[in-house]
């Protein structure tokens, strides 16, 4: 079955997954999710471009001005089964509290909300698949395309650093400039300035 598209936004996606379906997911569990938790979409703070990439993070409402526990999903994520995997995860990190990090307190709780795999980096259980499978055709389809910033090419340095081994006065200039003035120039030292190769 096709899914359509309900929302323009994707936080307000996750929070209707919130509201409607993961609290009680939580509650069925034996856990409360509070109700200060703030979701949004984002590169998380650290890995987020890494090989092993970091698709979620949880912050402690401790790091929060208005003690918000603040949950990102990465915007590499775009299939919606894996988007609220990735946010039940961080969601196990809220209820068993941020110092447990992914010891036996959250392996325990990952488990009963139906995530499996290390710790670190779980997955959606069949069980738990099924049920989101019965989630998404009220949630809809994720509005999001997936965004991978490892493609993006890194700006080359376009200055050429220039030196006069005189006086060891440094002058920066485009491969234009160099190009047109030639590769060396007068220093007001009386000296060269030339260009200085990279090591």
């Amino acid at each position: 079955m096709a899914l359509q598209v309900k929302t323009k936004f994707k936080e307000q996606w996750l929070n209707t997954a919130l509201t409607k379906f993961i609290r009680k997911h939580f509650t069925d569990a034996g856990y409360t999710v509070p109700d200060n938790v703030r979701l949004s979409t984002g590169w998380p703070s650290r890995g987020a471009l890494a090989k092993k990439r970091v698709l979620g993070q949880a912050w402690s409402a401790e790091n929060s001005a208005d003690e918000t526990h603040e949950i990102i999903i990465s915007v590499y994520l775009d299939d919606p089964c894996e988007v609220l995997a990735t946010l039940i995860h961080e969601v196990v990190h809220v209820v068993v509290g941020h110092e447990v990090g992914h010891r036996k307190p959250f392996v325990d709780c990952m488990k009963l909300v139906g995530l499996e795999g290390k710790a670190t980096a779980t997955v959606a259980s069949d069980d738990l698949k099924e049920k989101i499978a019965k989630w998404l055709p009220v949630l809809g389809w994720y509005p999001h395309a997936k965004l991978d910033g490892s493609e993006q090419k890194k700006q080359s340095t376009r200055m050429i650093k220039m030196e006069c081994k005189e006086c060891g006065c440094v002058v920066r200039t485009s491969r234009k400039w160099l190009e047109t003035f030639g590769d060396e120039w007068p220093c007001p030292c009386e000296g060269v300035l030339q260009e200085v190769q990279p090591e």
